[in-house]
């Protein structure tokens, strides 16, 4: 250890950890919540070698990233100029975001806001400064070296390649974007092999301190095979996860002192609004921080995503679908019969807007049925309010062109939208409905191009169902209409195959007028 004289030593209210860096870096502008004074807690007694995984999942919009990817980042490499960290999104170039935020708060906090340790000439521990000056060589936002020491940064995206990089600390911030992609099995494998075979080969001893490599897990739940699913419980039924403990129980170890085993998960789940026994000593539904969201905000974006979905991502309990997607208390009452709420006079609305969504089982083989409904959506209420007439039929190709030239004569300015599935013929058909001199007169017909599970192309129209935001016309729509469009629904797994023909309509409707799309003229 270097030695120096007293007068070099530096004023005792000297920013010393990650916070009161965050506070001095941003101009007071970053905010010590609770849950991120927690999150420094453990930050910290990992630095210190106590434990070296950390796990920390926290709602969108928390401040997780900004405290971990930005200001503890920087704060670790100005703190310990010969150490490496690798940083790794679910994109090569969000990542080097982070890289060239940190660069740049290194670039004009470097020879101010950092010490070190010393012994003095008679032996006293005491704290200098710690001037830290980018490599000019070698600062590029996604790689970044500290002149005169072996420490910087190196970052990339999941799948980016690590060969020759080493890190005395790792830092992997949301993997992977949307519900959709973390849904797809090979993502799942992909996930896997880069943990498994590139970043968690990367970890380097500090030999000098003989303190393990350690990584930091910051995300939003996405499912249970997300990449922290499979850490924890392992990606497959024979792969037992890697071991792991609550905060709750970690905590206690920590705060009397003692170490957990190397390797061990500390996993730190800050749900947004608190569950019995919380951690932060919130009652139960409280919210993380009010500041940021409040209760009323946090049940209003509830009621917008669905259960499912908030359950993971604001909760951080993501939980497998079983079961029946679409429940029947949303529809029927406790006898069985339909709701009387669910239906609406159609003529007495305002709204103009009109599309009629086709699933045309065009293979030209008869049994397949071809399914349509007509749907509009009022802005002020947000509802959904489908129309009839229902079409549920097992036509011929030649039969589905002749019906929808029939509907069309009857739906002028109804916007037509033909659902195509992968390897489906429906764009054939479409080309044919556009050739047809019968049709010459009507709107362009959209096509619909799904790529999605049946599972996850549910969710929009589910969580209208579960907000009670689904209406249905009796002008219409007959009650036998509603009654087998409700238990087709109810019925309704998730699984591809069965009869989910109207199924594939409803959520097909639900997502063109809740979801920004991509529209296809043909």
């Amino acid at each position: 250890m270097p030695q120096a004289k007293p007068r070099d030593v530096i004023n005792e209210r000297f920013p010393l950890g990650p916070g009161t860096f965050a506070i001095e870096a941003s101009e007071g502008r970053w905010k010590p919540f609770p849950h991120l004074i927690l999150i420094i807690e453990f930050l910290m007694y990992m630095v210190a070698g106590r434990f070296n995984r950390l796990m920390v999942f926290c709602p969108p919009r928390h401040g997780k990233s900004w405290l971990i990817s930005k200001y503890f980042l920087t704060w670790f490499l100005g703190s310990f100029p010969d150490l490496r960290i690798i940083l790794a999104t679910h994109r090569a170039s969000f990542s080097a975001k982070w890289g060239r935020i940190s660069k740049q708060l290194l670039e004009k906090y470097g020879k101010k806001l950092f010490v070190k340790e010393a012994l003095t000439e008679d032996g006293e521990r005491i704290l200098l400064k710690n001037e830290v000056e980018l490599d000019k060589s070698s600062n590029a936002a996604y790689r970044w070296d500290i002149q005169g020491h072996d420490g910087g940064l190196f970052t990339g995206g999941i799948g980016t390649g690590l060969l020759g990089e080493g890190m005395h600390g790792g830092i992997i911030d949301d993997p992977t974007k949307g519900f959709t992609k973390a849904n797809r099995k090979s993502h799942q494998q992909e996930l896997n092999d880069w943990y498994y075979t590139e970043f968690k080969t990367r970890a380097d001893t500090d030999l000098s301190t003989g303190k393990p490599p350690w990584i930091c897990y910051i995300a939003q739940r996405l499912n249970r095979k997300d990449l922290a699913g499979q850490i924890l419980y392992g990606l497959t039924e024979e792969d037992p996860g890697e071991p792991h403990i609550d905060a709750r129980d970690a905590l206690k170890i920590l705060r009397s002192g003692g170490t957990i085993p190397n390797g061990t998960w500390v996993v730190l789940n800050l749900p947004a609004l608190a569950e019995e026994n919380d951690l932060l000593d919130r009652a139960p539904g409280e919210a993380l921080c009010k500041q940021i969201k409040n209760e009323e905000e946090l049940h209003q974006i509830k009621r917008e995503m669905g259960s499912f979905r908030f359950e993971a991502l604001y909760q951080g309990t993501p939980r497998e679908r079983e079961g029946k997607i679409f429940k029947s208390i949303w529809f029927k009452d406790e006898h069985g019969n339909l709701l009387e709420d669910l239906f609406v006079v159609g003529s007495e609305l305002k709204v103009k807007n009109e599309i009629r969504y086709w699933d045309a089982a065009s293979s030209g083989e008869e049994g397949d049925k071809t399914a349509s409904l007509k749907s509009t959506y009022d802005k002020q209420s947000k509802h959904l309010i489908f129309k009839g007439p229902l079409v549920n039929y097992p036509y011929t190709a030649k039969g589905v062109v002749d019906k929808f030239y029939q509907i069309s004569n009857d739906e002028p300015n109804a916007q037509a939208i033909f659902e195509q599935e992968p390897g489906s013929g429906t764009k054939l058909l479409v080309a044919r409905l556009r050739q047809d001199k019968r049709l010459k007169q009507r709107k362009k017909i959209r096509l619909d191009k799904v790529t999605e599970s049946k599972a996850d192309r549910s969710f929009d129209l589910e969580v209208l169902c579960e907000d009670h935001r689904v209406r249905f016309d009796k002008e219409s729509l007959t009650k036998k209409d509603v009654e087998t469009i409700i238990n087709q629904w109810i019925e309704f797994t998730g699984e591809e195959g069965g009869e989910d023909h109207i199924v594939d309509v409803s959520t097909g409707s639900a997502r063109w007028w809740l979801r920004p799309r991509r529209k296809v003229r043909v």
